[in-house]
């Protein structure tokens, strides 16, 4: 699992299999982003969301991953 954002987007390179979920919320909390089965490669438009510190949290059938991101 590969996440960075580069230039305003979120790029994800995903390798957990079938039915992965994606949410992003913000420092407070609050969910911004929720998607559901992704591709291998996703690319998300953040240049609506102010820069600061964001957790990134992707889920499948069996594993969650967690990251911290900083725009």
């Amino acid at each position: 699992m590969i996440a960075y954002i580069q230039n305003g987007v979120l790029s994800i390179n995903n390798q957990l299999g079938q039915n992965q979920q994606l949410e992003l919320y913000n420092a407070s909390g609050e969910l911004l982003i929720s998607k559901r089965n992704l591709p291998q490669i996703t690319k998300i438009p953040l240049e609506k969301y102010p820069g600061g510190i964001y957790i990134l949290q992707l889920k499948s059938e069996n594993q969650t991953c967690q990251f911290k991101l900083v725009k």
